[in-house]
């Protein structure tokens, strides 16, 4: 089948190419960064996308205090509990111990994993795709992300079953999306991010919708078209919302609930949060056609992120690109730790942390620097003034804890004959 997912014209930004024919002299001392990627994660390409993208634009600039950044591509199995995020930054930092920042993990769980490696290194992560609450307080500051926290999904989600987000009508997008009455929250058993979402969701379906949602844990473990089956016998209802990391069980689950659906007469809507990744990135088929996900949105409506769409462009040779990826918040993650740096003089992570809420935060006088700007807020970083970097994953305003905020989107599904589109189908107010 034919994916044709949405895109955009990116023209070419002329001095703002990233190439790696533009880095500074070899000479120069080369900062490692580590980019975390997960072997069982179809996220993991979009990440390593964007991050090289920032990481190629900022060297073409002249680095960060004279010296170029290294990607350090680092990967791990989220699926395999001797490969673990942790385990392969520990293996890194012994074969790079100067390495003083990394960006990930994929996973909200794997994440929480790099806790006491970021406390005993001193090391700043940086995340483009976590969104657990409460992520920054566990590393007591050595933390930051550049996509906003599950609270706000979880209230999103809710608005999304109860009616409150149907689309204008159109000739893709127009079924609207109906108020649910009987709704099952699937989500995946022993996933941190799933758990925590999932009773998020629950809690405000009941205390502020009225609702008395259906929660079941299933395996995520089925390799059998039986195990998807007995997954979707516990989750079926009118709606079905699936909280998950694994976007190919997902598929299957979709599949097999799909199948019963029509088997027992009952045809749920179908419902998934930004874990699912394999269908957000247009893995999809016929068998999820209307299929409503939410998660960080990743393409906001504004100038900054059109700009990194350029940037993104030239540095791959595009003439489009997709939106529904983690691309965006990536690049945010890079080109923020990149002007803390340049602000605390150093790349020592405590005092490189300190100095985020002074790149990122509005300032008095108004003035911003956006992904074509980057040059001039390295260079007004470098000189100790504050900077306001609105990235093009949104403003990227890190508070105190490392958090920032931000807006979430759904997308529906869309099979028309041989094609399947992926389409905007709401937007957080």
């Amino acid at each position: 089948m034919r994916i044709s997912p949405l895109v955009f014209v990116a023209p070419l930004l002329g001095s703002l190419a990233c190439t790696d024919a533009a880095t500074p002299p070899a000479s120069a001392e080369r900062i490692p960064v580590g980019i975390l990627l997960d072997d069982a994660s179809d996220d993991s390409a979009s990440i390593e996308q964007g991050a090289l993208t920032a990481v190629r634009q900022i060297n073409a600039l002249g680095g960060v205090l004279g010296h170029p950044l290294e990607a350090v591509r680092i990967r791990y199995k989220s699926d395999d509990a001797t490969a673990t995020a942790e385990i392969a930054v520990r293996a890194q930092l012994a074969a790079t111990p100067t390495m003083p920042f990394v960006l990930g993990a994929v996973s909200s769980g794997q994440t929480l994993g790099l806790v006491n490696v970021a406390k005993e290194k001193n090391l700043v992560i940086g995340s483009a795709s976590a969104t657990r609450d409460g992520l920054g307080s566990a590393f007591e500051g050595r933390f930051f992300r550049t996509v906003p926290a599950d609270a706000g999904q979880a209230n999103f989600m809710a608005d999304i079953l109860a009616g409150v987000h149907a689309p204008a009508a159109g000739p893709v997008a127009g079924e609207g999306i109906a108020k649910c009455t009987n709704v099952t929250i699937a989500y995946q058993t022993g996933e941190a991010y799933a758990s925590s979402l999932a009773t998020k969701l629950e809690s405000v379906l009941k205390d502020q919708k009225g609702m008395t949602p259906k929660v079941v844990a299933v395996s995520a473990s089925a390799t059998t078209a039986d195990g998807y089956a007995a997954d979707a016998t516990l989750a079926i209802n009118e709606c079905v919302f699936l909280i998950h990391t694994l976007g190919s069980y997902a598929k299957d689950f979709y599949r097999a609930t799909n199948a019963l659906g029509q088997k027992t007469g009952k045809n749920p809507r179908m419902f998934g949060s930004d874990g699912i990744s394999g269908i957000r990135i247009g893995q999809v088929d016929a068998s999820l056609n209307g299929v409503i996900y939410t998660g960080p949105d990743p393409a906001p409506r504004e100038a900054p992120y059109k700009e990194f769409e350029r940037l993104f462009g030239t540095a791959n040779g595009l003439a489009t690109v997709d939106e529904a990826s983690f691309r965006s918040s990536a690049y945010d993650v890079i080109a923020l730790y990149a002007l803390a740096a340049a602000r605390a003089g150093t790349f020592d992570g405590s005092k490189v942390r300190l100095e985020l809420v002074n790149v990122s935060r509005p300032a008095a006088d108004g003035t911003r620097f956006t992904p074509k700007d980057l040059n001039g807020a390295l260079g007004n970083a470098t000189l100790k003034r504050r900077v306001n970097f609105d990235g093009a994953s949104g403003p990227v305003d890190v508070d105190d804890t490392g958090d920032v905020g931000g807006k979430y989107v759904a997308y529906r599904v869309v099979v028309q004959g041989t094609t399947a589109t992926i389409v905007r189908a709401a937007s957080s107010k």
